[in-house]
């Protein structure tokens, strides 16, 4: 198996941005979409809230909640942001290659067993 690095990591990897831009209040495109994919991950399998998931990357909870609308939107709508949003879903699922903060083990059994709820 191989070794796994952070979201945060391979997200700005893919993107060709400096990692640590993820945890400013840096506005530019590529920043700010990397930003949305990560929070997106991160809430949809650890199931963390908003609240911490701002607090680890310095932003509030509704600037979070924003971004995940935004991944939804543009993975719609964004030809590009779709491919590289699906290249991180498949690292995470596929290629087992990404680890995610906040995971103690638990990925997708019990978010499937509260989306059944």
């Amino acid at each position: 198996m191989r070794e796994q690095v952070s979201i945060e990591k391979y997200v700005a990897d893919l993107m060709d941005v400096d990692v640590s831009l993820l945890f400013t209040d840096c506005r530019f495109r590529k920043v700010a979409d990397a930003r949305k994919i990560c929070f997106k991950f991160i809430r949809d399998y650890t199931g963390v809230l908003p609240k911490t998931i701002g607090e680890y990357f310095n932003h509030d909870r509704t600037t979070v909640n924003a971004g995940i609308k935004a991944c939804d939107n543009l993975c719609l709508v964004d030809k590009k942001f779709r491919e590289k949003y699906n290249k991180v879903y498949e690292a995470y699922h596929i290629e087992n290659k990404i680890c995610l903060p906040f995971d103690n083990g638990r990925m997708e059994e019990e978010y499937l067993i509260d989306l059944q709820s």
